[in-house]
């Protein structure tokens, strides 16, 4: 896959377009980048492709390390022997430039949502937190605190942006034809059942759906006059 394999046209700012850095840097001298031994076009690409919320990557890439691999390496950036990236371009990727980090945020910000621009941020400090606290657990007791903090931020974000209601209907209507005559017996169809409908009396047996009294087989109910 390369970068022309992308749809980029819904894009804050179309990173396939000649103009793209142009146009990047009139939106803010933010993204106006000269940093050393790191090509600024690249950078660029990689912040859109990383963080734009209709990038491929964003949607289809779950994982965050994998997801920043993956995205500096469709913005152009190689692989040496080792499979490592270049140190100058290792150091902006994991965070220890605060001009790229403001250029990030900055980027997340101009897409006009509030709650994204605070996954960006939250997953930012919580990369920057691990590599911080490598080797130094002995004296860093909030460190775990602060991790599992914003984890949990992270999730619950990425679960209201990216898997909110919508998905679950789109994920439920995709399947529907298949499983239409399907009794819906597993816990996790109950919980989409629940999640998309907030259901507190639904049955797995179809609405309307009575529980009969138990009986032994061949057991016949006792007749009123018998009693």
């Amino acid at each position: 896959m390369t970068l022309n394999d992308i749809d980029t046209s819904r894009f804050l700012c179309n990173p396939r377009k000649a103009d793209f850095v142009e146009n990047m840097k009139n939106m803010s001298n933010v993204f106006d980048l000269n940093i050393s031994r790191v090509n600024t076009k690249k950078l660029l690409i990689y912040i859109a492709l990383m963080y734009d919320k209709e990038s491929y990557c964003r949607k289809e890439i779950k994982r965050y390390l994998e997801r920043k691999t993956k995205s500096a390496i469709l913005a152009g950036f190689v692989l040496n022997d080792d499979g490592m990236f270049s140190r100058e371009v290792e150091n902006v990727l994991v965070g220890q430039n605060n001009s790229f980090n403001k250029a990030v945020v900055q980027y997340a910000v101009l897409q006009f949502d509030i709650e994204y621009a605070k996954l960006v941020v939250y997953e930012l400090n919580l990369h920057k937190l691990l590599i911080s606290s490598m080797g130094k657990w002995d004296d860093k007791g909030n460190a775990k605190k602060q991790m599992d903090d914003l984890s949990a931020e992270i999730a619950g974000l990425e679960l209201k942006i990216f898997g909110g209601e919508e998905v679950l209907s789109m994920r439920k209507a995709l399947y529907e034809g298949t499983t239409r005559t399907r009794t819906k017996l597993k816990p996790e169809d109950v919980l989409d059942e629940y999640k998309i409908h907030q259901l507190k009396d639904w049955s797995p047996y179809g609405k309307g759906y009575e529980i009969e009294n138990i009986t032994f087989v061949g057991d016949q109910l006792p007749k009123e006059d018998a009693l």
